[in-house]
């Protein structure tokens, strides 16, 4: 009873507070849709973040195999790319599982993960105990200015994610030409068009998502025209533009304060 009356109460007031400002800018659709439900779509502004395409972008192929060759000592390796946070909210746990089962079945194949976080030693020991100690390589922290040689050296970008409110990581292996697998959840249903760009599967089971791994990985010409497709579509999230969007929201608020007559 307590717990509904607190959360009664959250919602009134959040509702109160969305409702005495004169404009809501959101990058996430789920709280565009959410928040113009509660106060009507006039006042809210969906920004999506933007990509820097003059940092993520493809690569030449020589300097991708040298990275290749530099980093796994093999070129011709099918490389499996995860960048975020080791929590439980990306679920790196149906990551490991569902490339246990692609190993099996693709042994020249591994898994790259970028990023740490508090719970990052037991996913470490997970992979041991799956047999993929030297099939998963867990990278930690790389900076951004870094990252693009990593999704160039990707084979498919793989987010397992169980909820999204908007992936840069999705934009950004995009933006570098590469398809996307990735759960049917937030963001990531906006974001990577199923069949197109890459696939949408079920989150929490390593079962669907083994599967659409090994469709890319083991189809060169499928991954290559869904890596095209992703460049195409991606264009649309330009940086420069989602700043000129908020810029231009922005002003619309202070002009009208500006110009108006004083008392």
């Amino acid at each position: 009873m307590l717990v509904r009356a607190i959360l009664s109460l959250g919602k009134a007031l959040e509702v109160f507070l969305f409702k005495s400002v004169d404009k809501i800018l959101t990058h996430g659709p789920a709280d565009y849709e959410r928040i113009s439900e509660l106060v009507g779509p006039g006042k809210v502004v969906f920004i999506p973040l933007g990509v820097n395409f003059n940092r993520f972008r493809p690569l030449p192929r020589e300097e991708v195999l040298k990275a290749k060759a530099e980093l796994l000592g093999r070129e011709d390796l099918k490389v499996v790319l995860f960048v975020g946070r080791l929590h439980p909210i990306k679920d790196p746990l149906t990551l490991l599982r569902s490339f246990k089962k692609l190993v099996d079945k693709l042994p020249d194949s591994v898994l790259l993960v970028i990023g740490w976080g508090p719970e990052a030693e037991s996913y470490i020991k997970m992979a041991e105990e799956l047999g993929l100690s030297g099939k998963v390589l867990f990278l930690g922290f790389i900076p951004n200015d870094q990252l693009p040689i990593y999704y160039n050296m990707a084979d498919v970008y793989v987010l397992p994610s169980l909820y999204e409110e908007w992936s840069n990581t999705i934009m950004e292996a995009m933006a570098c030409g590469i398809p996307v697998v990735a759960t049917d959840v937030g963001s990531n249903r906006y974001l990577v068009e199923d069949g197109r760009t890459g696939f949408l599967v079920p989150p929490r089971e390593p079962g669907p998502l083994a599967d659409r791994i090994y469709q890319i990985l083991t189809n060169p010409e499928l991954a290559e025209e869904m890596g095209k497709e992703a460049l195409r579509a991606v264009r649309r999230y330009d940086l420069s533009s989602a700043g000129r969007t908020y810029r231009r929201e922005m002003l619309s608020l202070l002009i009208p304060k500006a110009s108006s007559p004083t008392a």
